[in-house]
């Protein structure tokens, strides 16, 4: 006998909830959700994120995950399968952004091979009506060795809340991290009635259209020699497993090559990635290459003038004052 769909088991089990209170079913879900849905964040403690909606907005290929009235309205398009949330050709990810303050990452969606956000849906009960509902616990984080557990959250960026991972046991976080249940609801209907997105995707008048492609506009971006007291150094391609970069890293939409170099102040090595994001470091770690200069022709978001790397590609800059390693050893000459 086939098995009802989660909408029809929702449906099915919420009218029964509604009458003797809820109560979870035995039994897991299969970790793959065909049926096309949005998803509402819930904390009934912090009135802050309780009950809103998750939307998108763009950057570049990437969607960064924002809550409302931030982004753009996501109305049933993210499905789950095998685990992974997913949308067109995108899916979830953990990585970037890290906080070494609170010990946390950015959780977004991308179609580059960043470590996944893998999910287990699971019966859960509303906070608000005790009716039947499904949230997306996080499973792992899949770096190599995965990492199992941990907790998705949301935290403010400068005007926006975003999603944030935290790992599991984690002894830095702190109360700006807001932790968060991922519930799924369809068809503009909210588990609670206090969420319901608006049926409209228009934007509304005067609403910023953040550009969606980072290809380099007309006139090749370029490559400055130098950045402050930094010294270009060439194209790097990222190791296979991991980053160039270790020490520090951020990401803004009005990303320049003086932004990153401030930041970096303190480190030897800066680059730029993906026209947005911004990394530092004493070295690059083994297992970084240099590349063409063509595959570091995305322009920089705050100055189309200027070129920030690519796709795990990084524009890289030295400072040869700066006290730790320098110049990695047969770096020079090898794409002159």
């Amino acid at each position: 006998m086939p098995r009802p769909s989660s909408s029809l088991l929702l449906a099915l089990l919420g009218s029964v909830s509604s009458a003797i209170g809820c109560t979870i079913p035995p039994g897991t879900l299969p970790n793959s959700i065909a049926d096309k849905f949005s998803i509402v964040v819930q904390n009934p403690k912090i009135p802050t994120v309780h009950n809103k909606i998750m939307n998108f907005r763009a950057n570049g290929d990437d969607e960064h995950l924002v809550l409302r009235p931030a982004g753009v309205v996501t109305n049933d398009v993210l499905y789950l399968e095998n685990g992974r949330l997913i949308t067109r050709n995108i899916h979830a990810v953990i990585d970037l952004e890290y906080n070494d303050q609170d010990n946390t990452t950015k959780m977004f969606m991308t179609e580059r091979d960043e470590p996944a956000a893998l999910f287990t849906p699971e019966y859960f009960c509303d906070p608000d009506t005790d009716k039947l509902q499904i949230r997306l616990k996080l499973a792992s984080r899949e770096t190599v060795p995965p990492v199992k557990g941990g907790q998705i959250g949301i935290r403010l960026a400068v005007d926006t809340y975003e999603f944030r991972y935290s790992p599991p046991n984690n002894p830095k976080i702190n109360d700006e991290f807001m932790p968060i249940d991922m519930v799924i609801f369809r068809d503009g209907i909210s588990p609670t009635g206090t969420a319901t997105p608006p049926t409209s995707t228009t934007k509304p008048p005067g609403t910023t259209t953040i550009p969606t492609s980072t290809k380099a506009p007309t006139g090749t971006p370029t490559f400055p020699a130098e950045v402050g007291n930094y010294d270009f150094v060439y194209c790097l391609a990222e190791p296979a497993d991991g980053r160039a970069l270790t020490s520090a890293n951020t990401a803004a939409d009005d990303m320049t090559l003086e932004k990153c170099a401030a930041f970096c102040a303190a480190y030897p090595y800066f680059g730029t990635e993906w026209s947005r994001e911004c990394f530092c470091g004493n070295e690059p770690v083994q297992g970084s290459n240099l590349a063409p200069l063509t595959e570091c022709n995305y322009a920089c978001s705050g100055d189309p003038t200027q070129a920030c790397g690519g796709s795990r590609r990084l524009s890289l800059y030295n400072n040869p004052n700066l006290t730790g390693p320098q110049q990695p050893a047969n770096f020079a000459g090898r794409f002159a």
